[in-house]
């Protein structure tokens, strides 16, 4: 996944909601959300090829997701499949957890990634690559690309900032969302990979995600997700996969 955006603890129904681009070769195998994990409770796209995913919910609560990072060493094929990295975090069921759960992953074993996970406490990122970098976020918008978190000399993230506009201005996850879905549409910029939306021969964006999570009750977020470009392909909401966590797990969350 190449771009992740995040709107954090602005609206207080819902602190949670996140729009993502996933940009693949279009020959990679991989599977729409559904059940992940049923215990915990993970929902999210499967990669197929690997097993992974690239972005998901646990519990109703914690989302986690990752992108690529661009680096100096290369990439190593030998390496492990990143999106592994996404359900270890989401397995350790809080931000807190997630965080050290991945910034204790040895530096070698992946190749580079810009990791990020958001609940209603807060929202923190794990930068990999020769070594970890874990910091907690402020409040506010959230954009993570290759090129790292929050890059604002990055033409990209500026994009995205300036058509998501003043984040106090949102007064809805719905108009969240309609900013967010402009935003995964972009198709400004000079070279390819500068682009949100790509369409390139070989490999390009092959799907899109919105998801808003509300603060106290698992039933009442909205999961909206795109097998294709966000530009030329219909919403499909899967919400009801949030929804269907067993009632134990929804209980044991808002307790």
């Amino acid at each position: 996944m190449c771009t992740l955006i995040m709107i954090d603890r602005i609206l207080p129904d819902f602190p949670v909601v996140a729009a993502a681009n996933r940009d693949e070769f279009y020959l990679r195998p991989s599977a729409p959300p559904q059940v992940l994990c049923s215990n915990p409770w993970i929902i999210g796209p499967r990669d197929e090829q690997a097993g992974g995913t690239w972005i998901g919910v646990a519990g109703g609560r914690l989302l986690a997701g990752l992108t690529n990072r661009k680096h100096e060493e290369g990439w190593d094929p030998s390496r492990r499949s990143r999106g592994e990295v996404t359900l270890r975090a989401l397995r350790a069921g809080s931000v807190e957890g997630a965080l050290d759960e991945v910034g204790s992953i040895p530096p070698g074993r992946y190749n580079g990634f810009n990791f990020f996970c958001a609940d209603s406490s807060g929202a923190g990122v794990v930068v990999y690559q020769s070594g970890t970098i874990t910091r907690r976020l402020e409040p506010g918008i959230h954009v993570v690309t290759t090129n790292g978190v929050d890059n604002m000399f990055e033409a990209k993230t500026l994009r995205i900032r300036a058509i998501l506009g003043d984040p106090a201005s949102i007064r809805s996850h719905e108009e969240a969302f309609e900013r967010l879905e402009c935003a995964l549409r972009d198709h400004d910029g000079e070279q390819l990979l500068d682009r949100v939306c790509i369409h390139g021969e070989g490999y390009g964006t092959r799907s899109a995600t919105l998801i808003a999570i509300h603060a106290t009750d698992p039933a009442r977020s909205h999961y909206l997700h795109v097998e294709g470009r966000a530009c030329e392909t219909p919403w499909k909401d899967v919400s009801c996969l949030i929804r269907s966590a067993p009632m134990e797990i929804r209980a044991g969350e808002m307790s």
